[in-house]
């Protein structure tokens, strides 16, 4: 991948966006944007495919729909290292479930209320989180994705944990929706990097 070597990065939809636009008196462009950034990341899955990168990493990293392609190769190798760590099944896994929640969940945001938290493992699980949420935000703002992944996996014993000890679906709805609030701030700490649910084992 030349921009790749060469380090050229822009994005990736904004150029497709500016081209569109200067066709548009020309030809009808209608959808274009969308069939050639497809036509783009096919090319792009051939490519990595080529270097021995599974499948199911490129659409780990797909899924979350970065635009830069040198972030999205940074993705990809970030990804590739997290599987190489013990904790990776299982935080596949764990972040599997944990999307399966979040589909049956209200869309709505709500707020975290930690005076309902009753049990030690969500405690731990909220405690660990928000402090992981400080010290991997930069890490993604600087791509360095590898670094936040390795710190995340961190996570896994209380993750664990919360699965083996906490009822989520409470049949106190503010119980229920406090818990599954707090598993979308693990799966936005993951997201911020890729959908590693989609791992195979």
């Amino acid at each position: 991948m030349p921009l790749r070597g060469g380090k050229v990065d822009f994005d990736l939809t904004a150029l497709l966006t500016k081209s569109s636009q200067l066709l548009k008196d020309k030809l009808d462009v209608s959808g274009i944007e969308q069939e050639v950034f497809d036509f783009i990341l096919e090319r792009l899955r051939n490519y990595f495919t080529e270097q021995g990168i599974e499948p199911d990493t490129f659409e780990a990293v797909r899924s979350v729909s970065p635009t830069h392609l040198l972030d999205f190769a940074d993705r990809i190798q970030a990804v590739q290292h997290f599987r190489s760590l013990s904790e990776a099944d299982s935080l596949a896994a764990g972040n599997k479930r944990i999307r399966n929640i979040l589909k049956k969940a209200p869309k709505e945001d709500i707020a975290i209320d930690t005076t309902l938290f009753s049990e030690a493992a969500e405690k731990e699980l909220f405690k660990q989180s928000s402090q992981l949420q400080s010290s991997v935000s930069p890490k993604f703002l600087a791509r360095q994705y590898s670094e936040a992944l390795t710190e995340l996996a961190t996570l896994r014993p209380v993750i664990d944990s919360f699965f083996d000890d906490v009822m989520v679906m409470h049949e106190d709805e503010n119980i229920r929706n406090n818990r599954i609030a707090l598993l979308a701030t693990v799966n936005d700490l993951f997201s911020s990097v890729a959908d590693i649910s989609l791992l195979q084992s």
